[in-house]
């Protein structure tokens, strides 16, 4: 058995001496989907809706849902949540393979927390070590699930900026790991990854803009053939159309760059 073998195996084994469906993931991870409200712990697991009533009462239930508390509970009390079903199948299908749970279980932002974990009732709130944050998705090919392997695009940022830095401490909190979807890890040296998604909606709206100038001229071409104005008229026209559109975009450009440095200072 090899190093790797060995330390899944100690985790296998503290693990179960819990029970057969212990995860440390649902304690220690954290996915939250901005765009539709929900979590999950793993991906596994269908992201569940977060209560609106619950983040009112209590802001972390963003991580300690009722819901997740529930299964937490199963799993101190030794039963395997439906849920996790992909992990039970692949470690029953095969007695010496490591599923998803063991491999999650036994990260540096999972592990050291076991036996405070083992000791919980499963109703404390909990702050995750491992968030991602999704915004949106649409996939720019950069995010931290991706690789030089499959995206030329990180390729060509890792050879211009260097590896991204994924495990931080920032202001002294107890998160390791933050990554916000698409963008990759926050804080790394290109555009601090969900920086990438905010331009990516101004972007949106310059095409926008320049969609509306484009209707406007063809309507003005239309007017010119059916003589319902000048040439003249047609090239005034089209200047002060060109002149709004120029004047939004640089409005746009303007508020971008405000807000990137703003976001990037955070």
């Amino acid at each position: 058995m090899n190093p790797v073998e060995k330390a899944f195996k100690n985790t296998t084994d503290k693990l179960n001496s819990v029970g057969c469906g212990m995860c440390l993931a649902k304690w220690t991870q954290s996915t939250i989907h901005l765009q539709i409200g929900h979590t999950h712990s793993c991906h596994h697991p269908v992201p569940h809706k977060i209560p609106v009533e619950e983040i009112i009462k209590n802001p972390t239930a963003l991580h300690n849902t009722s819901y997740k508390k529930a299964k937490r509970k199963e799993m101190l009390t030794g039963k395997r949540p439906k849920e996790c079903d992909y992990c039970w199948k692949v470690e029953d299908s095969n007695p010496e393979s490591f599923s998803d749970r063991i491999m999650k279980s036994g990260e540096g932002w999972a592990f050291p927390y076991f036996h405070g974990i083992k000791k919980s009732t499963a109703l404390e709130d909990v702050i995750p070590s491992y968030v991602e944050i999704s915004f949106s998705n649409q996939c720019n090919m950069a995010c931290g699930y991706c690789d030089v392997k499959s995206s030329s695009r990180w390729q060509s940022e890792i050879e211009n900026l260097g590896p991204y830095p994924t495990s931080i401490h920032y202001n002294n909190t107890k998160y390791k790991y933050l990554i916000g979807h698409p963008g990759g890890p926050f804080f790394s040296k290109k555009d601090e990854g969900y920086w990438s998604i905010l331009k990516g909606m101004t972007e949106k709206n310059k095409v926008s803009i320049r969609n509306i100038r484009r209707e406007a001229n063809e309507e003005l071409k239309k007017k010119l053939k059916d003589k319902k104005i000048t040439e003249d008229e047609n090239k005034n026209y089209e200047k002060s159309t060109q002149k709004l559109t120029d004047d939004h975009i640089s409005e746009i450009d303007k508020i971008t760059a405000e807000k990137e440095k703003e976001v990037l200072q955070l």
